[in-house]
């Protein structure tokens, strides 16, 4: 595949990623703020954000040659959204 649009792929995985991550993060405020228990709502969803994330990053296609690229695309949009 081309290295452009590979590297373009990581960024919008990266974005959407961040998307649901601050989704999730808006969300938790949310129902924390109200909740009788906020520290188990912010420690478990921070917890499962983090998972999804991670694991995101792990499944973006990254071969040893230009890995690095891709995992610092994915992570510049992720910051940037």
């Amino acid at each position: 595949m081309n290295e452009t649009l590979t590297l373009a792929l990581a960024f919008v995985a990266g974005a959407a990623l961040g998307m649901i991550f601050f989704a999730g993060l808006w969300w938790t405020v949310r129902k924390g703020v109200s909740s009788r228990r906020p520290a188990l709502w912010f420690l478990g969803s921070g917890l499962l954000r983090m998972s999804g994330v991670l694991a995101g990053f792990y499944l973006s296609p990254a071969d040893s040659s230009d890995g690095w690229w891709r995992v610092s695309s994915d992570s510049s949009s992720l910051v940037s959204s």
